[in-house]
């Protein structure tokens, strides 16, 4: 049995790959994670020109709670709480 320890504190935070030759990046996580829909990332970077900065994706359980995730792709400007206000421990 596998004890799970989970400690969130903020939002949950996603790191994607930075680089546009990714699959998953953050010109397209929106679509994939929410809308489970691919989308090269080439078509969404024409689409959107300009990457963001961070991308806001929400989750809808079972029992109609709503999770807020934020998808980074560098972890440089994230500050060392950060790392520890957004903890899921396995």
């Amino acid at each position: 049995m596998n004890n799970v320890l989970t400690i969130v504190l903020g939002p949950p935070i996603i790191v994607v790959p930075g680089g546009v030759a990714s699959i998953i990046t953050l010109y397209n996580v929106k679509d994939f994670l929410e809308d489970g829909k691919f989308v090269p990332t080439m078509d969404k970077k024409k689409a959107i020109g300009q990457k963001p900065p961070s991308v806001s994706i929400k989750h809808y359980t079972h029992d109609g709670r709503t999770v807020n995730f934020i998808v980074i792709d560098s972890t440089d400007k994230l500050r060392p709480q950060d790392w520890y206000e957004s903890l899921v421990y396995q």
